[in-house]
């Protein structure tokens, strides 16, 4: 099951009650069939989930004995890697190298004219007549060897035959790779030339393997969490008779195995290294240091092993029946496919001796308890680290956290949420797992990851400067949650800046211990988003997995309104779920309980929409997939602005319509009256407030000035026809009392340009033996030169050598000296 059933959430439970346990479990071999098929208990929360990713070449041709890699390459193309099988007939398992050329005719079922061939390898496409007659025709036009490529999807066929007198190699490629051959030939004159001899590192086991496992689970969260080699994995074998695949001249008994089952094997040995690197005391001098052991919780091994991920860059094949439909992956990771990529420890561990040419620099971790304590944090708490970060190698920030169990029917499995967020120089902001979204306008947003108890952020080629890492509880029932968090790269430690938010929050918002809580017509990050009023008329819109759109609409001031908010998909595929909750933007989490779901006819079900219409709907039966959520027929309170936000579930983009039928209620207690009460609260007396704030009034104010300044036209600061500016605070808040400190910073606290002496633009700095306001003369020698450490000698001489006033009897003053003698 690709939900949360029991055996996830008795996962779940274990590692909560013991600290240090972490479960490594394989992804599942369904991943040929698509997404959604990681199975439980790898839907657990709290466990390390595994993919499997191809292994070597050299690995798979000892399983694949017929088979052998190409390398097609042409000026000013990418060289592009073949996989190849030899046929029956003809040189096998020589070298192969030579230029391309396309037989005529192209299946080379008929002689071959000319001599376009001679000393070429000949492009033949497969069909209408045998392969060696095929062969033969090539091998007598002069070409010094055959290429077949397939006339249809598939796999790469072995072809088979036998003809006597046949001596070039011939070799088959599977039609996805032909059409790429053919595509690189095109342009006028081949030029493209292929090769069994490989000069470059092995690029097989960047390829994801077609069977691995990919999310997302049920309730929308990213699997899984890594990948390691997992496919063509050989290993020692019960019994005495060597396997059919062994290496020839092995001894042993062998055989080989693919699955997620072999990957997650290779993930617990580097799980287990990395609890040896903490336990035996590597952290934090990168040398074994018995005093600095400590025992990791499961939750730093997870993020140390999401830490060490780096993105594969090769393909996949998608065709779900291994037809050689290849794709290249996706490299913005974490991905439903790949995870936080393929396990490299290298690239995660430090060492401060015999440093690794990928290890990081630096290194911070901090766990629950023992020696490097992190807080653990309830709703709305916070805690900070700064660091002075340099240009040399990724910033990468990565934390996670065991999780509360959720119960068997959530709809949502993630209970505490916590958040990542990374401030850096020139006010950028990142948010854990990078996750982002476009608004109704063409821009960009950031969204928190709502589901994930793991998050990441990754600075590929950070600016110099200083970086704060934030974590925050943004939704912690349980509480307080502890967490791990683990940072590479090339940084310093300093010390922690206040906790701020992104962009101060657009001015749209309060911050509060670094989230931002938007005023009810803005969302996002940053506040930065805007809410989109909603009407009867139908709106159109499209939405990214993860991604949020967000519309208002009003049931005006008196209780007892009621409303139906549409929502039609209009692409085949893609899932669009809806939310809606009161006055403020909706989220996965804390949705209110205004409405019910009229499909469900569950009166107590919360206002929001989880069908499964992920299907792509590709058989028939229509793309339009319409769905309602209306006011409960029972609710009286409903008033006010609500917020309908519509969210995209895995795995594709979807478009919609959206609309909303609203009932407002009067002040008469009938619905769409259109009767208000007036400013003297007297139901439908149509009487309002002028600019004065008088109710009914003539809008003749009697503060009006001399000056012809009418009330109501003053500025936030009291000035008549003002813009503000008058009473602002450095933020450019009117009212804000936010002052520049002694060092022009805004809200500063006059430490930027302090001295030495704590005092501000006191230009006082420390001297070169390190004295505050000192002069040198401290650590000076008696050559006057600070920390030069020359001494007077016991001749009276500066930095002398005790020997210009001793005699030759070594006597200092004697006066004695050598004769001629």
């Amino acid at each position: 099951s690709m939900f949360y059933p029991s055996s996830a959430k008795e996962t779940d439970s274990f590692s909560r009650r013991h600290r240090d346990f972490l479960a490594v479990w394989a992804a599942g071999n369904d991943g040929d069939l698509g997404m959604f098929t990681i199975g439980s208990p790898a839907t657990a929360k709290n466990m390390l989930v595994v993919g499997a990713q191809q292994s070597t070449m050299e690995s798979f041709l000892l399983q694949a004995t017929d088979a052998v890699f190409l390398r097609a390459f042409k000026a000013g193309l990418d060289d592009v890697e073949l996989l190849a099988r030899w046929g029956e007939f003809g040189a096998v398992k020589v070298k192969v190298e030579g230029e391309l050329e396309n037989a005529h005719p192209q299946d080379a079922c008929n002689a071959i004219s000319g001599h376009h061939l001679q000393g070429k390898i000949a492009l033949v496409q497969r069909g209408t007549c045998v392969f060696t007659l095929k062969a033969r025709h090539v091998q007598d036009a002069g070409a010094i060897g055959m290429l077949v490529y397939d006339n249809q999807y598939g796999a790469t066929v072995s072809m088979a035959g036998e003809e006597p007198g046949l001596t070039i190699p011939c070799l088959s490629i599977s039609r996805h790779d032909g059409l790429i051959i053919q595509n690189m030939m095109s342009g006028g004159g081949s030029g493209v030339t292929v090769t069994t001899d490989f000069d470059r590192p092995d690029q097989w086991q960047q390829n994801l393997a077609d069977f691995s496992g990919k999310g997302p689970t049920g309730d929308g969260r990213m699997m899984p969490h890594i990948v390691t080699v997992g496919a063509s994995i050989f290993s020692a074998k019960t019994g005495t008779a060597c396997h059919g695949n062994a290496p020839p001249h092995r001894q042993a008994a062998m055989t080989d195995m693919d699955g997620t089952s072999m990957a997650a094997p290779v993930a617990a040995g580097g799980t287990a290294l990395v609890r040896q690197y903490f336990r035996e005391g590597w952290y934090p001098k990168g040398k074994k240091t018995s005093a600095d052991g400590f025992i990791p919780s499961g939750a730093l091994l997870r993020a140390t092993i999401i830490g060490s991920g780096a993105a594969l860059t090769g393909s996949l094949d998608v065709s779900g029946t291994g037809d050689n439909q290849w794709e290249e992956l996706d490299r913005r990771i974490p991905n439903n496919q790949q995870g936080y990529g393929s396990m490299n420890l290298e690239r995660a561990l430090y060492f401060s001796q015999d440093p690794t040419p990928k290890g990081p620099k630096a290194m911070f971790v901090r766990d629950d308890g023992h020696k490097h304590p992190a807080t653990c944090l309830d709703t709305a708490e916070a805690e900070i680290f700064s660091f002075s970060v340099r240009d040399s190698q990724p910033f990468k920030v990565t934390i996670a956290w065991t999780d509360y169990p959720a119960t068997l029917t959530a709809d949502i499995v993630l209970v505490n949420d916590l958040d990542l967020v990374v401030l850096g120089p020139d006010e950028r902001t990142w948010v854990g797992n990078n996750f982002t979204g476009e608004a109704t306008d063409g821009s960009d947003y950031l969204i928190y990851d709502r589901l994930n108890n793991h998050e990441q952020v990754t600075v590929q080629e950070p600016v110099p400067g200083t970086y704060s890492v934030v974590i925050r509880g943004h939704h912690v029932p349980h509480g307080p949650q502890c967490y791990a968090l683990i940072i590479t790269g090339d940084f310093d430690k300093v010390a922690n800046e206040k906790v701020e938010c992104p962009n101060h929050c657009s001015g749209h918002g309060i911050c509060r211990t670094g989230e931002c809580e938007c005023s009810g017509m803005f969302a996002g990050v940053d506040c930065g988003l805007s809410v989109v009023e909603l009407s009867s008329k139908v709106v159109h819109g499209s939405v990214n997995p993860d991604e949020w759109d967000y519309f208002a609409f009003d049931l005006g001031p008196h209780p007892g309104g009621k409303f139906t908010v549409t929502m039609t998909r209009t692409s085949r595929k893609g899932d669009p779920d809806m939310y809606i909750k009161g006055l403020t933007v909706p989220d996965y989490i804390d949705v209110a309980n205004v409405c019910e779901c009229e499909e469900q006819n569950d009166h107590n079900c919360e206002c929001k929409e989880l069908s499964c219409d992920s299907c792509d709907d590709e058989g028939g039966g229509g793309h339009h997939v319409d769905r309602h959520l209306s006011s409960d027929a029972r609710a009286t309170h409903l008033k006010g602005v609500f917020i309908v936000g519509i969210v995209g579930f895995c795995c594709d983009t979807a478009q919609y319509t959206i609309k909303v039928q609203t009932n407002v209620m009067g002040c008469d207690q009938h619905l769409d009256s259109g009767k208000v009460k007036g400013c003297d609260g007297v139901c439908d007396s149509g009487k309002v407030e002028d600019k004065c704030g008088v109710c009914d009034g003539d809008g003749v104010c009697a503060e009006d000035d001399d000056e012809g300044c009418v009330a109501g036209e003053e500025d936030a600061c009291g000035v008549c026809g003002g813009d503000g500016e008058s009473c602002a605070g450095c933020d450019g808040i009117p009212n804000s009392g936010t002052e520049e400190d002694a060092c022009g910073v805004c809200a500063g606290d006059g430490s930027s340009c302090a001295g030495c002496d704590g005092v501000a633009n006191s230009g006082v700095e420390e001297d070169e033996c390190g004295e505050c306001g000192g002069d040198g003369s401290t650590c000076a020698g008696c050559d006057g030169v600070p920390g030069s450490g020359a001494v007077v000698d016991v001749c009276g001489v500066c930095a002398g050598d005790n020997t210009t006033c001793v005699g030759c009897d070594g006597v200092k003053d004697s006066g004695l000296d050598w004769d001629e003698c």
